[in-house]
């Protein structure tokens, strides 16, 4: 999953504060939770345990949201 985040957030083409906000987000949020997995191997059960982590709050940090909302 980080290989391909990080493929992903390198073929965007945005200003570069929506990029910035958009990399915090990932690295901060998806990245500690599914970041070892592979893509393929994804599953919606992952994202099922990920998300009340998210609606917990999540890793504190003053870089971005910490709701799966702001997520």
């Amino acid at each position: 999953m980080r290989q391909h985040a990080e493929r992903w957030l390198a073929s965007l083409t945005m200003d570069p504060g929506t990029f910035v906000s958009t990399e915090v987000r990932i690295r901060l949020h998806v990245l500690p939770h599914l970041g070892t997995s592979s893509i393929d191997s994804l599953r919606p059960i992952h994202v099922r345990e990920w998300l009340p982590k998210l609606q917990d709050g999540g890793p504190k940090s003053d870089d971005g949201p910490t709701t799966a909302q702001g997520v």
